[in-house]
C-alpha cells in the first residue's frame, strides 16, 4: 500500500518506528540488515564419517519410539480425539512410524479461532524479531535437529540418505534463510522520489484473515516452503500436513515452536484432508491457499473457493496459490557425452521412484545422436 505522509523533520524519526508495528517504547538504534544468504552445505555420511554415525543413532532412536504420537494442539491444550489413523513406513507396511490423531470439524474451527486471536501480536511483531525465529529455526534444522530430520524422511517417507539429506535440513533451511534474505528486500524497496512536503512510503500488510497450506508428502521441505513466507510476512497459519509426511512435518513444527513462534500462529492439524478443508473454506475469514500435490485435488479446492466467493462467503477475496503435476526435462545436446546422458537421464526419470516435480518426465534430444542414445 503507498501512502503520504505528511510530517515535520523532527517527527519522522517516530513514524518510521510506529509505522512498522513496534512495541510501545521500544527504541529502534539500528537498521535491519539480515545475514547475507548462502546455500546449506550437504553433510557427508560416508562409512565411518560422524554424519553417518549421528544418523544411525538417530534411526536406532525413532525405531524404538515407533510409533510416534502426534496429538492435536490448540492453545496450548492437547484435544481429545476418537479418530487416529497411522503413517505407514512405505518399505515396511506393517511399521507404523506415527500414530495421530484427526482434528474434527470443530477442533478445526478452534484451532482456526486460536490462530486469529493471535494474528494481532504478531503482525504487529516487528519484521526482525520473525525474521529471527525463522533464522533460529534453521540453526536448528542445520545442527541439533539434521539427523533426526533425515531419520524421519527416511522411515516415514521411504527415501535414501542421499535423497533426504539434500532436502530435508538442507533445502528446508535454504528456504527459511532466503525467505528472510527476499522479505527483507521487498520491505526495502521503497519509492525514490517524493514530492515537495511529502514522504511516501510503501507498506505491505498481512492478509485479513488466515492462511491455509496443504502440503506435499514427497518433500519434508515443500511443508515448510509452504507455511514460511505467509508466517514472515505476519499471517496467520492454518497448517494441513500429508497423512504419507506426517512425523517430519511435526518435527518441523515442533523445531518452529522450539526457535520462539508463538504457539497459536502456525496451527499443526492432521486429520482428513476432504474434511479439514471443507471446514476452512467455510470460514469468512479465509484469505489465502497456498497447495502443492495433485492438479485434481487442486482443481477441486478452485472450484469450492469460486463457490464460496459466488455466495459472498468470505471477508475478502481468497489469494490462491498451488503448483502441481510439474513436468521436468531434459536437453540432449549434439555435443553430449551420450552414455552419461542416458544414465544420467534415466536417474533424474526415477530417483526417489519419479514422484517428484523434479523428476525428467521428458527428454530432447538431437536427431544426430538419438540412435546412440536410444540403444544405450
Amino acid at each position: 500500500m503507498m501512502r503520504p505522509i505528511n510530517a515535520t523533520r523532527n517527527a519522522r524519526a517516530a513514524i518510521c518506528q510506529s509505522s512498522i508495528g513496534a512495541r510501545a517504547g521500544r527504541r529502534h538504534l539500528s537498521l535491519l540488515h539480515p545475514p547475507k544468504f548462502t546455500n546449506e552445505k550437504f553433510l557427508d555420511y560416508s562409512i565411518g564419517s560422524p554424519g553417518r554415525a549421528s544418523l544411525q543413532r538417530a534411526l536406532k532412536q525413532l525405531k524404538s519410539q515407533m510409533p510416534v504420537q502426534i496429538p492435536i494442539t490448540v492453545d496450548g491444550t492437547k484435544l481429545q480425539s476418537n479418530d487416529f489413523q497411522s503413517q505407514a513406513n512405505p518399505s515396511n507396511h506393517k511399521e507404523s512410524v506415527a500414530q495421530y490423531a484427526c482434528a474434527s470439524p470443530d477442533q478445526v474451527n478452534s484451532a482456526i479461532d486460536a490462530a486469529l486471536k493471535a494474528k494481532p501480536a504478531w503482525e504487529a511483531l516487528p519484521f526482525e524479531d520473525r525474521a529471527a525465529i525463522f533464522l533460529r529455526a534453521s540453526e536448528l534444522i542445520a545442527g541439533k535437529y539434521r539427523s533426526e530430520i533425515v531419520a524421519s524422511t527416511m522411515l516415514g517417507q521411504g527415501k535414501n540418505i542421499w535423497q533426504a539429506e539434500i532436502e530435508a535440513p538442507s533445502e528446508t533451511v535454504d528456504f527459511f534463510r532466503y525467505y528472510v534474505q527476499e522479505a527483507w528486500k521487498l520491505y526495502s524497496y521503497q519509492p525514490t522520489e517524493q514530492p515537495d512536503g511529502n514522504w511516501n512510503k510503501m507498506e505491505y500488510r498481512p492478509l485479513e484473515g488466515f492462511v491455509y497450506s496443504i502440503a506435499p508428502f514427497n518433500f519434508t521441505a515443500l511443508g515448510a516452503t509452504l507455511i514460511g513466507p505467509a508466517a514472515l510476512f505476519g499471517n496467520v497459519v492454518i497448517w494441513k500436513p500429508s497423512a504419507y509426511a506426517m512425523h517430519s512435518a511435526f518435527l518441523i513444527h515442533q523445531i518452529l515452536l522450539e526457535a520462539g513462534l508463538p504457539k497459536d500462529v502456525i496451527q499443526f492439524l492432521p486429520g482428513d484432508a476432504e474434511q479439514i478443508t471443507d471446514t476452512v473454506l467455510a470460514r469468512p475469514e479465509f484469505a489465502a491457499v497456498s497447495f502443492i500435490g495433485s492438479t485434481q485435488v487442486f482443481k477441486g479446492i478452485q472450484k469450492k473457493i469460486g463457490d464460496g466467493v459466488g455466495k459472498g462467503i468470505y471477508n475478502s477475496y481468497p489469494r490462491v496459490i498451488g503448483e502441481t503435476g510439474g513436468k521436468n526435462w531434459g536437453v540432449v545436446h549434439s555435443s553430449a557425452d551420450v552414455k552419461n546422458a542416458a544414465f544420467q537421464t534415466i536417474r533424474g526419470a526415477f530417483e526417489y521412484q519419479g514422484q517428484k516435480c523434479s523428476a525428467c518426465s521428458r527428454v530432447y534430444v538431437a536427431e544426430s545422436v538419438w540412435p546412440e542414445f536410444k540403444n544405450r
